[in-house]
């Protein structure tokens, strides 16, 4: 597996949150691997099929976890890190390691917004 970009995410509180979304950047290419590193505090990682919205599983991501998102989970799957308001939350960062394509560089991104 090649990584050469990292992504980095610090949620300060349990109020900062990742919407609903896949990891589906154009300049990522077609199938691609994704391993996302939890270090902090524990947070809820939440996934559902794009055909089954209602259909939502909920994990537990403690300090150090590791989550590898590959195959086609990204065009059949998204991902979100709800709002935590029912119980103090450590501060979380998460790191997500890519690889980005070279040749698809010069793609731009459609996504509206990228924020939560």
């Amino acid at each position: 597996m090649k990584i050469n970009a990292v992504l980095v995410n610090i949620y300060d509180s349990g109020k900062e949150h990742s919407d609903f979304h896949s990891d589906d950047d154009p300049w990522l290419g077609e199938s691609f691997v994704v391993p996302s590193l939890s270090l902090g505090g524990e947070r809820e990682f939440c996934v559902r099929p794009k055909q089954q919205r209602s259909d939502v599983t909920k994990i537990s991501l403690p300090h150090a976890s590791l989550v590898v998102m590959d195959g086609q989970f990204q065009s059949e799957y998204e991902h979100a890190v709800p709002i935590t308001t029912d119980k103090v939350v450590l501060p979380r960062i998460n790191l997500t390691f890519r690889y980005v394509v070279p040749e698809l560089c010069h793609i731009d991104n459609p996504k509206q917004r990228w924020d939560s």
